[in-house]
């Protein structure tokens, strides 16, 4: 779509983004899964890796955990747990 060689528009994206096109794809992808595992309580983990881009559970857990440093289930948990209103 660019124009560009796959090789070509790799080195320039690093350039210009100081980080490689994958690693910029995961990270879109991992913030989407963050909004649907706060704002979305019934959906199943399986559920939010599959509606973030990820085409398996090991891939989606892996690249979670390696961004955000837990997993997420742990990630959704927390969350809740720090937007719950003390009654």
């Amino acid at each position: 779509m660019s124009g560009f060689s796959k090789y070509h528009f790799t080195r320039i994206f690093k350039q210009y983004m100081n980080m490689t096109f994958y690693e910029y794809l995961n990270s879109r992808r991992v913030k989407k899964a963050e909004e649907l595992l706060y704002n979305t309580k019934e959906m199943s983990i399986t559920d939010v890796a599959m509606g973030s881009g990820f085409s398996s559970m090991s891939a989606f857990n892996r690249t979670f955990k390696t961004i955000k440093r837990c997993s997420p289930s742990d990630y959704r948990k927390i969350r809740q747990q720090a937007y719950e209103p003390e009654g």
